[in-house]
């Protein structure tokens, strides 16, 4: 704003500053967002399992969502007719900190760890991952699931990928 302005024109002029700052500011986060996705996306293609059912990679879509504000909506999903693709075993390394916090969004799950009696899910929840335990969380039989996966910042900080949930187990579950 290095023009010549009225002072009676200040506040138009401060307010037309201020929209095209909010659209600038608008359109890079959403291409932040769309950048991220992708990464998010290619690393998982690149680290996703071939278990009993065949390759997950093809299953590994993202969408994008307009909010109505202007601002986008990015989603990380396994497309599939299954909800058992979810239900894999991980197993989160980290030599110091780390982790994985998940807050569920939608629907109703399931999470495991390893030699734990399995923990219903429902939106509101959330689950404390620490590093270095197996588990698996993922769709109840019949629903949906949706949830936001925050890794925790460690050292040497790496997922692996097991085994599916067999189905033994899963259908034991409400």
């Amino acid at each position: 704003m290095s023009r010549n302005i009225r002072p009676e024109d200040l506040g138009t002029a401060i307010a037309n500053e201020l929209t095209v700052y909010h659209k600038n500011v608008i359109e890079r986060v959403n291409e932040s967002g769309r950048a991220a996705i992708k990464k998010l996306v290619k690393i998982t293609k690149t680290t996703a399992p071939v278990g009993e059912r065949g390759s997950f990679k093809k299953n590994i879509n993202s969408r994008e969502d307009d909010t109505g504000r202007g601002m986008k909506s990015f989603t990380w999903y396994v497309k599939a007719p299954d909800h058992r693709l979810t239900h894999l075993l991980v197993h989160g390394h980290a030599t110091k900190d780390g982790g994985q916090e998940l807050i569920v969004i939608f629907g109703h799950g399931w999470y495991q760890e390893e030699g734990q009696p399995a923990r219903e899910l429902f939106p509101g929840d959330i689950v404390n991952i620490p590093p270095n335990v197996k588990h698996w969380h993922g769709a109840a039989k019949d629903s949906w699931f949706q949830h936001l996966a925050l890794e925790i910042e460690g050292e040497d900080a790496w997922n692996e990928w097991l085994e599916p949930v067999s189905d033994e187990e899963y259908d034991k579950l409400g």
